[in-house]
């Protein structure tokens, strides 16, 4: 089962991107990215607009037939970084189908790498349209983007320490739910993950 290449685009003008980490003295990391980039300039093209209209179609035939392989969309916040600058599309482009692509079958990661997002666009992405309100499969954050997620909701009653457990649980469905999404995964490092989903 070789990964699928059908959907892959190709910049005519715009290297493939490429992120270059920076450790200070206490090693902590700084990012640079070659800008633009290629991930700057995806576009909705034939292909990927067929895949979002023929989705509900598949969804269908998986509801049939178990064999039938799962569909998910997989964005990161970083490819929106640019907004319109540059002549940048990415993030145009991952809005659309943050918005037209059925429920439960966006997974949206997030990369907080300053100084490359905006919290209102890493905001819009996650929760996308009011009007379509449809809910993301997944959303990946880290321990740190729990605590700054928490922070732009509102949500100050938690401690960002609170990472395990009941504590841990409890945060994650306040974000979950501030956030329109059916599950949350929270990387921690060298303790695992933990993963929050709406229906158990």
């Amino acid at each position: 089962n070789g990964v699928r290449t059908d959907y892959v685009q190709v910049h005519s003008e715009w290297e493939t991107g490429m992120a270059t980490a920076l450790l200070d003295s206490n090693g902590d990391a700084t990012y640079e990215f070659n800008t633009p980039a290629a991930w700057d300039g995806l576009c909705l093209d034939s292909n990927l607009k067929w895949l979002i209209q023929h989705q509900e179609q598949q969804i269908d035939a998986q509801e049939k037939d178990e064999n039938q392989d799962d569909i998910l969309f997989v964005m990161g916040t970083i490819a929106g970084r640019l907004n319109n600058e540059y002549g940048a599309t990415s993030l145009s482009t991952l809005m659309s189908v943050r918005n037209t692509a059925p429920e439960g079958t966006v997974v949206v990661d997030i990369n907080l790498r300053s100084p490359w997002y905006k919290d209102e666009t890493v905001l819009d992405l996650i929760r996308g349209s009011a009007k379509e309100n449809k809910k993301l499969a997944l959303l990946k954050v880290n321990e740190e983007e729990l605590a700054t997620l928490e922070r732009w909701c509102g949500n100050m009653d938690t401690k960002a320490d609170d990472l395990f457990g009941d504590a841990l649980k409890t945060r994650m469905e306040q974000v979950a739910q501030s956030l329109n999404t059916q599950r949350i995964c929270v990387t921690r490092g060298d303790k695992g993950a933990a993963l929050w989903c709406e229906n158990g």
